[in-house]
């Protein structure tokens, strides 16, 4: 496993620039695996920062961003998904651009997807990190 330009530990199953193409076990054929938006992905390395404990992994359809071994955040398209707890999700529900990230049709407890214009500036971005990260570090580590 290497690290990439922001220094965070990528696991191998992650490519660097958006969609990923991966042979269909199937078919043989090149499918396309991952989408999402790379600039976002790279705020978001930017904004966790080179801490010790934080993992990329493909996840969710998009890239998820591990610490200390638990979901924190993912991008998906060009949206963020942010885990910030159930206690802080009624709070979490109110920010602007902010629902519930729903999986195989039920909403995910604790877990918020804010749309792109939700987190169109650094300051609303970090914002959305730290709340996650601080949730995550009430976690054990896995």
């Amino acid at each position: 496993m290497g690290r990439n330009a922001g220094g965070l530990q990528q696991v191998p199953s992650v490519w660097a620039h958006g969609a990923a193409r991966v042979a269909s076990p199937l078919h043989g054929a090149q499918e396309d695996f991952l989408d999402y938006d790379e600039k976002l992905a790279a705020r978001v390395r930017h904004a966790l920062g080179m801490r010790r404990g934080v993992v990329e992994q493909r996840m969710f359809g998009g890239v998820a961003f591990l610490v200390q071994g638990n979901v924190c955040l993912s991008v998906q398209s060009d949206a963020l998904v942010a885990r910030v707890g159930p206690e802080q999700m009624p709070e979490a529900m109110t920010r602007p651009h902010a629902s519930a990230f729903v999986i195989t049709g039920q909403p995910m407890q604790g877990w918020v997807i804010v749309g792109a214009a939700g987190v169109r500036t650094q300051h609303d971005l970090t914002t959305w990190v730290d709340r996650a990260r601080g949730f995550v570090a009430t976690l054990p580590s896995r």
